[in-house]
């Protein structure tokens, strides 16, 4: 979505991608609502690294919390969108990616779908998360 929709530049994408990844990663050491706190306060830090997202992040907020909390989800939490100038159209298109986003890996992790290094070699995976990462990923998938 970020990929496809931002307008600023894609140093500034990557950044909040990896970044985020990182910070979800270091979560999932803690109890649920301190790692979506700790998420939460890694996006503010990595937003100051990508200026081009200075007016995104009530929006990136919610993604973050729809993604790892969604049952915290509450019809007033789309109220700060709202604030933010955000449409009904534009939240319902937000909302509808993170959830098919979650699903699509949920399914994926389900039933043991692999990435195939063949395809996704030098793609933009590896822009996005990195070499290393996408490495580490297909060992992994491998295993399953």
């Amino acid at each position: 979505f970020l990929r496809d929709f931002h307008d600023g530049p894609e140093e500034d994408v990557v950044t909040v991608i990896r970044g985020l990844a990182e910070a979800g990663e270091r979560a999932t050491t803690l109890p649920m609502a301190e790692g979506v706190r700790s998420i939460q306060y890694a996006l503010g830090a990595l937003l100051s690294a990508a200026p081009s997202f200075a007016g995104d992040e009530t929006l990136l907020s919610l993604v973050v919390r729809l993604t790892l909390a969604p049952r915290t989800m509450r019809a007033h939490a789309l109220h700060p969108l709202r604030e933010a100038g955000y449409s009904d159209r534009e939240i319902h298109d937000v909302v509808h990616v993170v959830c098919c986003f979650s699903y699509m890996n949920r399914l994926a992790d389900g039933l043991g779908v692999t990435n195939d290094p063949v395809l996704g070699a030098g793609g933009w995976a590896e822009r996005l998360m990195g070499a290393e990462r996408v490495r580490q990923h297909v060992i992994w998938a491998a295993e399953r």
